[in-house]
C-alpha cells in the first residue's frame, strides 16, 4: 500500500513527529527538533474506508461477513495467509 497516496485522501495529515507535535512526557514539555519520524494521521473511519477501498480493488480477496473461520491456510515460511474455510 502506498501510504503517500493515502495522505492525499481528504482528511489525512502528514506530520514530522519530532518537529510538528508538542510532546508532554514525564511532567515536562519536550523540545521540538528536526527528525525523520514522519507520520500520517487520520480518523479511524477514514482509515477503515481507505483499507476497504484498497481491498475491494484486489480481485483474489473475498470478504465474507458474519462467518466463522474453522481453518486458516498459510505459507509457513512467510506466515502469509492464503486462505480460510
Amino acid at each position: 500500500m502506498n501510504l503517500l497516496h493515502f495522505s492525499s485522501v481528504g482528511g489525512s495529515q502528514i506530520v514530522v513527529f519530532t518537529k510538528d507535535l508538542k510532546w508532554y512526557h514525564f511532567g515536562f514539555w519536550k523540545e521540538r527538533f528536526s527528525g525523520e519520524l514522519t507520520m500520517i494521521q487520520q480518523s479511524r473511519p477514514l482509515l477503515e474506508w481507505y483499507l476497504q477501498h484498497r481491498i475491494d480493488q484486489v480481485s483474489n480477496i473475498k470478504i465474507r461477513r458474519s462467518q466463522v473461520v474453522a481453518v486458516v491456510f498459510f505459507v509457513r515460511k512467510t506466515s502469509a495467509v492464503n486462505g480460510a474455510i
